[in-house]
């Protein structure tokens, strides 16, 4: 098994680079004298001061060129990042993809402003020397470049430089030394409290009091985290998935039966959260820890659709044709057809199935877009008119959408609902499962669990925290918003089991029909 680390990482940009390099480099060398090589030599050149002293200053415009493109390639790049970096190497592209879910940090203004400045350096001592160049060349026969390499110094600092420069959009790693001990948190996106708007920083708060480093990641669907598990190439120490693939994770033996003992704040999680169906994807409780808890819904925009909402049909009402978002998971998509069908949400007929693609088939002629986290910035900024979301990130964009002048609504539909649990695990093969169960711990504690539940504006499984959670909102935003929250009656829901291997490739198969 390959281990994905930022060994896999630089691997796999130096692969993606070398066809730039090659295409700047190649028309060099196919222009330069090769008689000019052999005369060296015949000079008295041994062939690595022949190299030094004429086809690298003959081709290094080339090489220059090849650089800069490859540096430029590997510092934009995503998605080769995403499938090739550990959980211990993020290229800037991922740090700054998880920081933007939900508003700008004033990290990523710090570091625009970084780059402007070095990309703003670099051009102006281009300019410069290239003035230089053209005012020595009359009296230079060898030119610039060539006398560059006739200084030691120069060659050896331009390496280090070009070796730093390169390492920075190749990974940006955390360096600890080897009694530090770092455990790997996957996340969802906008799951944590992160210190954002004054709230607590969440994981600085526990690296403070514990002295254990962090590396914090995010996923956006409980199969984008499955799949970066089920390759085995990346290892993380924490995992926060939800309860039909908790179910699943345990079926597959891939989670760590938690040691309670090292969990004793396992005992503020309400009563209703260890018994019967809430936590029948851990039926002995022995491998999951509840986190946050919800349903699903829709949220809408009021301004632009003034008709009452109050049915998942409205995903596929030709009036707000391209202007309809729909979950990019099958899982959540497939829910909703399926309720609109009266079916369960756990049914693992083919027929149905099938059925349930069809449905949303006919959908994405009005609907072709298909995001998650994307609708929490498209819907308070306007650019969409309604789409279905978890119910505590519709209060989230409630609050944001108010900074945008945009009305939004959120609803439950009458036809019925998904309501989940998200729990925190550890998966198979940790080698730091004592302090992953230290984290999850601390993220039971009382003043922790308040501030990542603000935050999240999710349902509190722990009963302390579901009180004054609730009591918050009943200020601020009204009792109707918080029995969105927090309902009296959870009303007519279904939660998510785990399906069998053949109904999920079942499931994944028509999927990729619908998409199509």
């Amino acid at each position: 098994d390959c281990t994905l680390n930022l060994f896999t990482l630089a691997i796999a940009h130096i692969t993606f680079d070398i066809p730039y390099v090659v295409l700047s480099v190649a028309p060099k060398l196919r222009q330069m004298n090769s008689h000019t090589y052999e005369a060296a030599l015949d000079l008295g050149c041994t062939p690595m001061s022949a190299l030094f002293k004429v086809i690298l200053p003959e081709i290094m415009p080339g090489i220059i060129t090849g650089a800069i493109m490859a540096f430029t390639m590997s510092l934009d790049d995503f998605v080769i990042s995403y499938f090739t970096s550990g959980a211990e190497s993020q290229t800037l592209p991922l740090v700054i993809y998880s920081m933007t879910k939900r508003k700008i940090s004033p990290k990523i203004n710090a570091m625009s402003a970084i780059l402007f400045v070095t990309v703003l350096i670099l051009l102006i001592i281009v300019n410069v020397r290239q003035r230089t160049d053209d005012g020595s060349a009359k009296k230079k026969k060898r030119g610039a470049v060539s006398e560059f390499f006739h200084s030691p110094k120069k060659v050896i600092g331009s390496i280090v430089a070009l070796v730093i420069l390169i390492s920075v959009p190749v990974a940006i790693s955390s360096s600890v030394t080897d009694k530090t001990v770092t455990i790997n948190v996957y996340n969802w996106g906008e799951n944590i409290s992160d210190g954002t708007d004054d709230t607590m920083d969440v994981v600085e708060q526990f690296e403070q009091e514990t002295g254990i480093k962090v590396n914090y990641s995010t996923y956006q669907t409980n199969e984008d985290l499955y799949q970066k598990l089920k390759t085995g190439g990346v290892s993380f120490d924490v995992i926060i998935p939800s309860d039909y693939m908790i179910g699943r994770m345990i079926k597959e033996d891939m989670l760590e039966k938690l040691n309670f003992d090292n969990i004793p704040n396992y005992s503020f999680v309400d009563e209703k959260y260890k018994t019967g169906e809430s936590i029948s994807y851990d039926p002995q409780h022995e491998y999951s820890v509840p986190y946050t808890a919800g349903r699903v819904g829709l949220i809408y925009n009021a301004d632009k659709i003034t008709e009452e909402v109050d049915s998942w049909q409205i995903l596929w009402d030709e009036k707000y044709k391209n202007n309809i978002l729909m979950f990019d998971n099958p899982r959540d998509a497939f829910g909703i057809s399926q309720i609109m069908l009266s079916q369960s949400l756990n049914s693992e007929s083919e027929t149905e199935l099938e059925q349930a693609a069809e449905l949303l088939r006919k959908q994405k002629a009005v609907a072709p877009v298909y995001a998650m986290d994307q609708i929490m910035e498209k819907m308070p900024s306007g650019d969409a008119y309604v789409a279905p979301y978890y119910i505590g990130d519709c209060l989230t964009m409630y609050a944001e959408a108010l900074e945008n002048d945009v009305n939004l609504k959120c609803v439950i539909p009458k036809e019925g609902t998904n309501v989940f649990v998200d729990a925190m695990c550890v998966p198979k093969g940790t080698k730091h499962k004592a302090e992953a169960e230290q984290f999850i711990n601390f993220m039971l504690r009382t003043d922790v669990a308040l501030a990542n539940i603000e935050y999240i504006a999710y349902t509190s499984p722990q009963k302390e925290v579901a009180d004054l959670h609730k009591k918050e909102l009943i200020e601020e935003y009204g009792e109707e918003i918080a029995d969105l929250i927090y309902p009296d009656d959870l009303g007519k829901v279904e939660m998510f089991k785990t399906l069998s291997d053949k109904a999920n490739q079942k499931m994944t198969e028509l999927w990729t029909y619908v998409k199509k």
